[in-house]
């Protein structure tokens, strides 16, 4: 279900989190962690907890865990959490005041902490973060707009599974043996969306992937003769990127010579460009490869089962 980096290897760091950070401190000191998304900078419910424990003159300790770290993916597996920010209150027994609050408010788990779940759903993506400009911007994956996007698979295909993805990423080639396996399956529609780690046109990343901006582009150019997909695979094993290359790949695939060059040199592409790259940022989109099937993001190159699972 989630996205999170190395969840196998989490799962054992995080048992030397969970021993060593929690189980360190003696019985009678309450430990508050709050395991949230640090892109969200106004999703915090820790505030409360620890004005409320304070109140009973009580000093918490307070800890805060982004869920993508080795701690984090290790809690959201062993509590089984779907949303972000999550407050788990440690150590209570012997503060009869507080337990009695809690164990009526709160989830209590077998190893004795208590679990506040709270309103914003991993599965949806939902937050707030800032823009280059210092904008706060609402993040929904709903908002993705597939409306003329280049795409594969059946037009009846129940399943849609969107990627943000860029052509001067060396490792990116790998998401179309994903997305071929995926394909494969036959209730799967597959649509790409561009993100260019260039800040000559992306202005939400301080990266700067040479061409890539110009890579898109051309895809683009090569789009307007029907040619998308076969220019798309043909970048993905490319080596250059210069303009002067992305022209001759134009002639490889028998494109009208006048027609791309006039598109290319004129950046007749490039809205098409902006517009993907503003509704990525707009979706939670923070790196590439990116997916989102069925609107659920996931970040990175994940195993085939891991796709398979959300699927299925």
């Amino acid at each position: 279900m989630y996205s999170l980096p190395s969840i196998a290897l989490g799962l054992f760091i995080g048992l030397f989190f969970n021993s060593s950070i929690i189980g360190s401190h003696s019985t009678s000191t309450v430990i508050v962690t709050e395991l949230y998304d640090s892109l969200c900078f106004h999703c915090s419910s820790l505030q409360v907890h620890e004005d409320f424990i304070r109140s009973l003159g009580i000093t918490p300790i307070i800890r805060r865990v982004d869920y993508r770290s080795y701690e984090g993916a290790f809690l959201v597996s062993k509590y089984g959490i779907k949303e972000l920010p999550t407050i788990i209150i440690s150590n209570i027994e012997g503060h009869p005041d507080l337990e009695s609050v809690y164990s009526a408010h709160g989830n209590i788990e077998t190893d004795g902490n208590y679990v506040f779940r709270f309103s914003i759903a991993l599965d949806n993506f939902f937050y707030e973060r800032f823009n280059s400009k210092g904008e706060l911007v609402a993040v929904n994956t709903n908002s993705i707009n597939l409306t003329g996007k280049q795409s594969r698979g059946g037009e009846e295909a129940l399943v849609s599974v969107v990627i943000f993805n860029e052509f001067a990423c060396e490792s990116c080639n790998l998401s179309n043996v994903i997305i071929d396996s995926l394909l494969l399956r036959g209730d799967v529609k597959f649509y790409f969306k561009h993100y260019p780690l260039d800040s000559s046109c992306n202005s939400e990343t301080d990266q700067v992937h040479v061409n890539s901006c110009t890579a898109s582009m051309a895809s683009e150019c090569a789009a307007k003769q029907g040619k998308f997909w076969e220019y798309h695979d043909l970048l993905f094993n490319a080596n250059d990127l210069s303009t002067a290359a992305l022209k001759g790949y134009a002639l490889q695939l028998g494109l009208n010579a006048d027609e791309f060059n006039n598109c290319l040199d004129s950046n007749e592409t490039l809205p098409i460009i902006m517009r993907d790259i503003n509704e990525g940022f707009s979706a939670g989109v923070i790196g590439v490869p990116m997916f989102y099937v069925n609107n659920k993001p996931v970040i990175g190159l994940q195993p085939l089962s891991f796709f398979n699972s959300l699927i299925d």
